[in-house]
């Protein structure tokens, strides 16, 4: 049987985590990335509503293609399409 690898970035979120959790149930080898620079000046529970990607665009000279409320549906859609091929849902 071929090793199901995954690798969760963002995983120290409240989405990562349970997609973490979610993934190890069903036997995948999880490696789970999170990296966090928290600005304390602000208040901390804007931490996971927000995203500004201009270091990363400035930095990797790279931006998202999509949205993240539509990378995410992209995300769980292919995500159950695995599950599914595996016979671990029903129909």
């Amino acid at each position: 049987m071929k090793e199901k690898i995954v690798l969760v970035i963002g995983a120290g979120g409240f989405i990562g985590h349970h997609l973490v959790n979610f993934l190890k149930q069903r036997d995948f080898y999880v490696r789970a990335v999170a990296i966090k620079k928290h600005d304390l000046s602000k208040p901390q529970e804007v931490r996971g509503r927000n995203s500004d990607n201009s270091e990363l665009s400035r930095v990797l000279n790279w931006s998202p293609e999509f949205s993240l409320a539509d990378g995410h549906s992209i995300t769980y859609r292919w995500i159950e399409s695995q599950i599914k091929m595996g016979g671990r849902l029903g129909s």
